[in-house]
């Protein structure tokens, strides 16, 4: 998957495998100016969602903070299989 497969102000988020620390390969346009602040955001948000630790591959295409955080909780309960969502817990 390429950027410019990632609809503008979107961004696809795949779990790779589970790791000793949640890692991030970040592909943006952006990156520069702003793929700290979108690692950290990914980082803290799967952090709030599970206790494992996962290598995250990122493809963003100028994604708001609310979407990165709805995709990557999206993301990691459908890898662990996880339906009965608080939340709650999550803001």
């Amino acid at each position: 998957m390429t950027i410019k497969d990632v609809k503008k102000g979107d961004i696809h988020i795949q779990i790779e495998s589970e790791n000793e620390n949640t890692t991030v390969e970040l592909t943006s346009p952006s990156k520069l100016q702003f793929g700290e602040q979108i690692e950290n955001l990914i980082k803290e948000t799967v952090k709030k969602c599970t206790d494992k630790n996962y290598n995250i591959i990122a493809i963003d295409n100028g994604a708001y903070d609310y979407i990165i955080k709805s995709r990557v909780e999206y993301a990691v309960f459908e890898h662990e299989g996880i339906s009965d969502i608080d939340w709650r817990s999550l803001l």
